[in-house]
């Protein structure tokens, strides 16, 4: 803001020379601004994710009961829909609006989060639509609160100039849930969409993606394991820089020794290089 400032105020009094400087200066700051914070927001979607990723995989079975359900009410109005007079099919209408939509963006939702589990990069607005969704398994609403969201903002921006406003609004498209809502949202088809195909693939690469991270984790350990040093008399591992043995007591000669031959650091007291067979 205090930049956007230094620079309105310095176009407006139209000075020359060095006021022209200052301006440019900071509309470099400003941009550089910018930048910086898009990069600390990018990040924290990226985290946010990644725990939206943890908890839909880790309360998966809760989660599919849920959908269950809500196909189940659907599809039984949208074969009831089908099947009705027009009178009939305006009352059923409104409750399909409340159902159908969330169906088609729970569609999207898995197939964005398989991207994430396979570690697949997302479009911005793709990100976004993840994390502003994912509230709808705690019980909230989120196309109502995204309508009454968008209503107190053009409410704000009537107040201002338009030339002020575009100082503050990204001229990217504005994000909307129903860019996520596939042939629904483009055509307002009252059909089912597959949601059940989407949840398979999550719960597959959900699964790749916690045994791979095992993998790294137990990778890491035996890498730990190999450097870390024992005591000679009861072979306790040791913290470095320990100069006796917790568990028995031993002193631990502490001088870092080396194979001479291949190089490998080795424990006091052997006799032979494990890794070479050298003889110490």
């Amino acid at each position: 803001m205090a930049l956007f400032g230094k620079v309105l105020k310095s176009v407006v009094t139209g000075d020359s020379g060095k006021n022209k400087n200052d301006v440019k200066v900071a509309k470099i700051e400003l941009k550089k601004a910018k930048l910086e914070q898009q990069a600390e927001e990018s990040q924290k979607i990226k985290e946010e994710i990644t725990n939206i990723v943890k908890y839909v995989g880790t309360n998966i079975d809760e989660i599919e009961i849920q959908i269950f359900n809500l196909e189940s009410e659907t599809k039984n109005l949208v074969d009831a829909y089908q099947t009705s007079d027009k009178r009939t099919q305006r009352k059923l209408l409104v409750t399909i609006d409340e159902k159908l939509p969330y169906l088609y963006l729970l569609k999207s939702f898995f197939s964005s989060l398989s991207k994430a589990a396979s570690g697949i990069n997302m479009p911005d607005n793709e990100r976004v639509f993840v994390v502003k969704f994912a509230p709808y398994f705690y019980g909230n609403d989120v196309l109502q609160e995204q309508k009454k969201e968008d209503e107190s903002i053009v409410g704000q921006f009537k107040e201002m100039g338009a030339e002020l406003a575009s100082e503050f609004v990204s001229t990217k498209k504005a994000f909307s849930f129903t860019d996520f809502m596939g042939e629904y949202g483009t055509t307002h088809k009252i059909a089912m969409p597959d949601v059940q195909t989407n949840i398979k693939m999550f719960k597959k690469t959900y699964t790749q993606m916690v045994l791979a991270q095992r993998e790294n984790v137990s990778e890491s350990n035996n890498s730990e394991d190999a450097r870390s040093v024992r005591c000679p008399n009861c072979n306790a591992r040791l913290l470095e820089g320990q100069k006796f043995c917790p568990e028995c007591g031993e002193k631990i000669i502490t001088t870092k020794l080396f194979c001479t031959e291949c190089g490998n650091r080795l424990e006091p007291g052997v006799k032979f290089c494990p890794y070479c067979g050298n003889r110490m």
